[in-house]
């Protein structure tokens, strides 16, 4: 039985990694403890997209950095991958960015209002301070959202609203 509730999860998660890449959602979560093959399954999907319209983040990102970031997958077909990259969820300035890009709302417009210019190193195009989002978001975390959510973890409100934006897959097996 847990073999098969286990690949019957992985079954959706794949379903669902397939449509967030076809952009027909916009934000997928993806939750569950170390070593069960989340990333693993993302990325075998994620193998299907040009190498131009993808970029999976590992580790640090700041708040200047996700707001280039996102501005270059900005495009529809476009998708980031937050694969362990949880500091990001502590920064009040980049979970609203996050929540800003996740949003149901049919326009998903992300505003950054600082005293400085913000330039894309590449191109050395001026970012504009703000743009239209319509890439897609996907998040690999070990982080229990749901758990942190019942518990009333401190950055419960912001994990509540990220995950009323966005498909929410939990992998763990609880009991």
């Amino acid at each position: 039985e847990i073999r098969q509730k286990l690949a019957d999860r992985f079954e959706i998660l794949s379903d669902m990694t397939t449509a967030a890449l076809d952009n027909d959602i916009k934000a997928l979560i993806v939750s569950g403890p170390a070593g069960l093959g989340k990333s693993f399954t993302v990325e075998e999907k994620l193998n299907t997209v040009d190498d131009a319209r993808k970029i999976v983040i590992r580790g640090m990102v700041n708040k200047t950095g996700l707001y280039k970031t996102l501005y270059q997958y900005r495009h529809p077909g476009c998708v980031v991958v937050f694969d362990d990259a949880d500091r990001i969820f502590f920064d009040d300035d980049s979970l609203n960015m996050l929540k800003a890009v996740c949003d149901t709302m049919k326009e998903r417009r992300l505003s950054y209002l600082s005293e400085f210019k913000l330039v894309d190193e590449e191109s050395a195009e001026v970012i504009p301070k703000q743009f239209v989002f319509e890439g897609t978001i996907v998040f690999i975390t070990n982080y229990d959202f749901d758990d942190m959510i019942g518990r009333g973890h401190k950055i419960a409100p912001h994990l509540e609203a990220l995950v009323s934006r966005s498909h929410y897959i939990d992998l763990a097996m609880k009991t």
